[in-house]
């Protein structure tokens, strides 16, 4: 998508954020936006277009681009409620009945740049799990994929406050860009607490792929975070 002029990011915020009612979570992410452009040498540029993909108006857009590896390759069309059997798995394979109910999550197929799936909440209180098109209509075909952006999706229902989740995620998308670390597991000693967003994400996904044996190093995080959420 080739950069068009917009209006400045900040009428956009004053427009739209208080229409969507989540005007302080939306400040967070712009402010997020600005210090990340400032730290790169961009200015308020990066708050406006990062990666050369637009990013669209309001909190939503916003943090869908940051977090999308910094963008939002495409935006799909299609949303829906986990299946019964989808949700019945997760938990009884990984977290044990600490996910927040069907209804409260959403998939969608929006999907960031180089295919990767991401995970954000949205107003009104749902968390969208965006999967791209073909773990879209499969997701248990891609199960790794899914248990990685459920934990996302349990990070923000255990979350005290949703922003605070967000700021971690803009920390650790910021961090990315320059040590291209973030994802990286850590070492099994490192507590839950200590570990980014997405090596927590990384943990469970590594210790579900290997086989989801109690006896594997990285069962512990499942077996006293994960399952007693928090």
């Amino acid at each position: 998508m080739a950069p068009r002029r917009l209006l400045d990011p900040a009428v956009d915020w004053l427009v739209v954020g208080p229409a969507l009612q989540v005007g302080g979570l939306g400040a967070v992410a712009f402010a997020g936006a600005a210090l990340l452009g400032r730290v790169m040498g961009a200015g308020a540029a990066t708050a406006q277009i990062l990666a050369a993909v637009y990013w669209r108006k309001g909190v939503q857009g916003t943090v869908l681009a940051l977090l999308a590896e910094r963008a939002v390759a495409a935006s799909g069309q299609r949303r829906r409620h986990p299946t019964a059997e989808e949700h019945a798995w997760a938990e009884r394979a990984v977290f044990g009945g600490t996910l927040p109910s069907a209804d409260r999550i959403v998939l969608t197929d929006t999907v960031g740049l180089n295919g990767r799936a991401f995970t954000v909440p949205e107003p009104g209180g749902t968390i969208s799990v965006n999967l791209g098109p073909a773990a879209f209509a499969d997701p248990l075909a891609r199960p790794a994929l899914l248990v990685h952006e459920l934990v996302h999706v349990w990070q923000l229902a255990h979350a005290p406050v949703q922003a605070g989740w967000l700021l971690s995620a803009i920390a650790t998308q910021a961090a990315d860009l320059v040590t291209h670390r973030a994802y990286e597991l850590p070492p099994p000693d490192r507590p839950f607490r200590r570990m980014n967003l997405e090596q927590q994400a990384a943990v469970v996904e590594r210790w579900f792929s290997d086989g989801m044996q109690e006896s594997h190093e990285r069962y512990p995080v499942v077996r006293d975070v994960i399952r007693r959420g928090y």
